[in-house]
C-alpha cells in the first residue's frame, strides 16, 4: 500500500552504468516530479525572499549505485568571483554558490509500514538521524572547486557533522540559459547505518536548494518537506500472468470433470 503523503519520486531501474553526466539521453527514461520548494522561515537565519520555489526531481538506479537528477530555474549562476553575475546581484546581499542538497533518514529512523514514522525533516534529532547529500558549485575568488559532501543531521539545533572520510558521493552540476542541473549518485548498500535502497520500500526523501545570488547560505535557503521515494520492484511475470493462467486453467478443467460426472449420473439414471 501506498503512503498517501502527496507525491511519489518514482525511480527507473537501468540494466547499465547510471548516467555521469546530466545531459545522458537516458535521464529522459525516468519519471520527473516537481516538487515545491519552501523558504526556511523557522530557524535562523530566515529566508523571507525566495526567488527559486520549485525543484525537479528524476531518479535511475541498477543493481549497485542510486542517481537523482536535481533541475531547479534559476537566473543567476552563483558563483562568488564570476564578474558577469556579481554585477547583476543586489549589492546589498552577500553572494555565496548555489548549492542542493538531498536528504534521506537513517535506516532505523523511519518506518513506512505498518506504521508511518518519520524524524523531523528540519535534520532529524538525536535518535533519529539523517543524512544529507549536499554539493555546492564552488567559488572563483577565492578559488574553489564544486564540492560534494555527506552530512549526518541530529537535529534543527545541532550542527551538522561532516564525513570528511567518506568519498562514497559523487556529485556534479552544470547552469545554462537559466537552469541548474545536478547530478548526485551513491551506492545503494552501505555498511554505515545509512538508509538501504530496496525495492518496493517506500523511503522518505526530501530536498533543499540555495540560491547564492539572493544571500542564502546555512539555515536561509529553501526546502521540501518529506516525500516518499520508491524504487518500484521488478514484476515476475510469473506470478503476474501464469498464476492466475493456471488457476483460471484448473477452474475449467474442473468445470469440465464436473459436467462429465454429471452427465454420466444422468445416463445411469
Amino acid at each position: 500500500m501506498q503512503p498517501q503523503d502527496g507525491p511519489v519520486v518514482s525511480s527507473r531501474k537501468l540494466e547499465a552504468e547510471l548516467p555521469a553526466s546530466v545531459d545522458d539521453e537516458r535521464w529522459k527514461e525516468a519519471p520527473a516530479v516537481t516538487l515545491h520548494l519552501v523558504p526556511n522561515v523557522i530557524k535562523e537565519d530566515r529566508l523571507f525572499t525566495p526567488l527559486n520555489d520549485a525543484v525537479t526531481v528524476r531518479t535511475l538506479y541498477n543493481d549497485k549505485e542510486i542517481a537523482f537528477l536535481l533541475e531547479v530555474d534559476d537566473r543567476t549562476k552563483s558563483i562568488p568571483g564570476d564578474k558577469y553575475f556579481s554585477e547583476l546581484q543586489d549589492e546589498n546581499l552577500e553572494m555565496h554558490p548555489d548549492a542542493f542538497a538531498i536528504q534521506f533518514p537513517h535506516e532505523d529512523a523511519y518506518m513506512s509500514a505498518p506504521m508511518v514514522k518519520k524524524p523531523l525533516y528540519r535534520h532529524g534529532d538525536a535518535k533519529n538521524k539523517t543524512t544529507i547529500w549536499y554539493w555546492n558549485a564552488g567559488s572563483i575568488e577565492p578559488r574553489r572547486d564544486p564540492v560534494a559532501m555527506l552530512f549526518d543531521g541530529s537535529g534543527p539545533d545541532r550542527q551538522l557533522e561532516p564525513r570528511e572520510k567518506d568519498s562514497s558521493l559523487s556529485a556534479d552540476g552544470a547552469w545554462k540559459e537559466g537552469r541548474w542541473k545536478v547530478l548526485m549518485k551513491r551506492p545503494r548498500f552501505t555498511s554505515d547505518g545509512d538508509v538501504l535502497f530496496e525495492e518496493g520500500q517506500f523511503i522518505p526523501v526530501s530536498f533543499a536548494n540555495w540560491d547564492g545570488s539572493n544571500g542564502e547560505s546555512g539555515s536561509k535557503h529553501t526546502l521540501t518537506t518529506w516525500y516518499w521515494l520508491i524504487l518500484p520492484p521488478e514484476m515476475d511475470a510469473f506470478r503476474v500472468y501464469g498464476i492466475p493462467a493456471g488457476i483460471a486453467f484448473l477452474v475449467f478443467l474442473a468445470g469440465l470433470l464436473l459436467v462429465r460426472f454429471q452427465r454420466k449420473r444422468q445416463t445411469k439414471v
